[in-house]
């Protein structure tokens, strides 16, 4: 491998780390950030949500209480269940604002924060007979004195389209800085090793016995310029005890 190619590598090697770290920083940083914004929509729609749960299911019992304006501000898929002790299901709710038939949130058993007064968030995918995969944070409410479970689930949909986007867009954007930087690199390294590759050439010409040539560049301003004083330097060391060995044969042949 020549020195060029290793440079080159190396180069775009370290930058594409540096590309990888912050494109993986910025997609977390974005997917926390907009799950945060899931679970206060979570938070908001507790009190709608909870007052059709309850009067669907005809209970007075569910403390959940409040204006129920906002259900109208839903996200489409919203889910809501309400359920006893026992797990079984006595009120269910799905916010379509359509006619198109919505997934629902496959809720794993045991549930998660069922038998405790908190509040519990977790997320999960959709069940497999809902048509297209679709994943879900789910709030989890119990009321442990009552023996009532109170959930209620927003679709990811748009986080996981806009993380999608972003995926995308980080994708293009890393191959294009790549691949402009390895062209602007190899242009670069070949500019500035061109040096001594003259070199290189010249020291071939010589080896081939003519020292009576020196190399370029030669000046002190560069490291390649200093190698060719160096060099030549040597030439001319060698050059001199050459031309004397060559006079002393001459002397010694009178």
């Amino acid at each position: 491998m020549t020195l060029r190619l290793r440079l080159l590598l190396a180069l775009v090697g370290l930058v594409a780390v540096a590309l990888l770290i912050a494109d993986a920083a910025t997609y977390f940083s974005l997917r926390s950030f907009l799950v945060d914004r899931v679970d206060q929509q979570l938070e908001e729609a507790r009190t709608p949500v909870g007052f059709d749960l309850a009067a669907e299911a005809q209970l007075s019992d569910v403390p959940l209480g409040g204006d129920t304006r906002r259900a109208r501000q839903l996200p489409p898929g919203t889910y809501g269940e309400l359920r006893d002790a026992e797990g079984e299901t006595l009120a269910a709710v799905t916010y379509s604002y359509s006619d198109v038939e919505q997934p629902t949130p496959a809720l794993p058993s045991p549930l998660p924060g069922a038998a405790y007064a908190g509040i519990t968030l977790f997320s999960t995918g959709s069940d497999a007979g809902a048509g297209e995969s679709v994943r879900f944070r789910v709030l989890v409410q119990g009321f442990p004195d009552i023996e009532r479970v109170f959930i209620v689930a927003v679709p990811l949909t748009d986080v996981q389209q806009t993380l999608s986007r972003l995926l995308f867009i980080e994708l293009l954007v890393t191959v294009l800085a790549l691949a402009g930087l390895g062209a602007l690199s190899w242009w670069l390294v070949k500019r500035e090793l061109r040096p001594l590759e003259a070199m290189a050439t010249t020291a071939g010409v010589i080896a081939a016995g003519d020292l009576s040539r020196r190399v370029e560049p030669a000046e002190p301003k560069t490291e390649v310029g200093r190698l060719g004083l160096a060099l030549n330097r040597m030439l001319e060391q060698i050059e001199q005890a050459f031309d004397e060995r060559r006079r002393s044969e001459e002397k010694l042949r009178r």
